[in-house]
Order: C-alpha cells, then structure tokens, then sequence
C-alpha cells in the first residue's frame, strides 16, 4: 500500500470516528438522527423565488412592519461557518442551494446548539422568514431548527464536484450527490422519455424489451 493510501486512510478513519463522537452527542441531546416525515415543505428553488425585496427593504425600514414571506425547506448541508452567538450554512435539494442564517436569539437554544455542531452531509429542516444577509445573500432567517438525518460519511470534495468522469459515470449516485446539473439532465432525460412514451402510447404503439444486439 502506497505512503499516500496510508494517509488517506488514516484521514478517513479519523473523520469516521470524530462522526460517530458527534453522533453521540447528538443522541445524548435528545435528538433523533435517523430522520422523520416532514411536511409542508417547500424546495428551495421555490423558496428563492417567494424572496421579497420589498418586504425585505420595508423591514430594514421598520422592523414592525415584517411582511417577509415565512418558509419551511429541508436540505444536504454543504457549507457550515459556526460564529459565536450566529450560525450560516448552506443547504442543497435537487432544485437549488440555500443559506440558512440562525442566530441563537431567534431560536430556541437546544436548536441552536444542533444548528451549531452540524457536519456535512446532514440533512437538515429549517423554517423561518425570507431575507437577505448584510452580503446581499437571499436567506432563510431561521427560528426553528431540526436535524433531519446524521451523515456518519463525509461527501466526496466538500461538494465542490466530482472531477473524475470515470468515477462519475461509474458512481451516478455519488455524482448526483454532489452535481445539481446531473440531477436537472436526469429529471429533463425522463421528462423526454416520458413524453415520447406517452405520445407513442396515444398513436398505438405496443412498447416492447428486445435482446441487446451483441
């Protein structure tokens, strides 16, 4: 085994043990990792979309004048940034990525502290107002907070992509965990084949499987 295998290894086991301490607090806390049904959720395209300038430019005007659309979203965590009495990271569905921005005075503690210690990977359930961070950055002001499901295995690249097309063909499922436009192929592949079927179906046709020509 080659000096770099060692380390990546070395590398892997400690990000599995320092997931499974993690997971462990987490249980200890009272929470449940292994994920819940949830409703009422938006996807986070959708959410984007319920952003408000207006209502976000009112409320920097008065902030008792809160019209800013209220939302629910589930996400992958990819990005965490833990700041003191303020949380941000940034969450993934198959739509869109989303900042959720929690502050320990807007939630209840026992959330913030969950919020505070994610890995990536998580699964997470937020919901609260949409607005804008001093950056200019569309967010989820969140004043409810839940860990969904605990990733005890770190993504592959922090999420940045899997460069490896080999591995990226022979691993759909990793390059869909990290690839927002393979998911937008795949759904606009099926949504072509679907089409067609659907259309050959009305015009008669009987759809049949065949041996693959060798």
């Amino acid at each position: 085994m080659t000096e770099q295998k060692v380390q990546l290894q070395d590398e892997s086991q400690l990000v599995a043990a320092r997931r499974a301490k993690m997971l462990r607090w987490i249980e200890d806390y009272g929470v449940y990792p292994w994920g819940h049904r949830v409703d009422d959720l938006v996807s986070l395209e959708e959410a984007r979309e319920q952003f408000s300038q207006e209502a976000h430019d009112a409320f920097k005007e008065d902030s008792e004048n809160d019209q800013r659309p209220i939302v629910k979203v589930a996400g992958r965590c990819i990005q965490h940034r833990a700041m003191g009495k303020l949380t941000f990271l940034v969450i993934r569905d198959d739509s869109a990525d989303l900042q959720i921005s929690c502050s320990k005075a807007a939630m209840p503690i026992e959330e913030f502290k969950v919020a505070s210690k994610l890995d990536y990977g998580d699964i997470v359930v937020a919901s609260g107002k949409m607005g804008m961070t001093n950056k200019g950055e569309v967010c989820v002001w969140a004043d409810s907070f839940e860990l969904a499901c605990k990733s005890l295995a770190p993504p592959p690249e922090k999420f940045h992509g899997l460069s490896d097309t080999e591995l990226r063909y022979r691993q759909r499922y990793v390059d869909m965990y990290t690839n927002i436009d393979t998911i937008k192929t795949f759904k606009t592949r099926s949504l072509i084949v679907s089409t067609i079927r659907s259309f050959m179906h009305g015009q008669g046709y009987l759809e049949v499987e065949t041996p693959m020509m060798q």
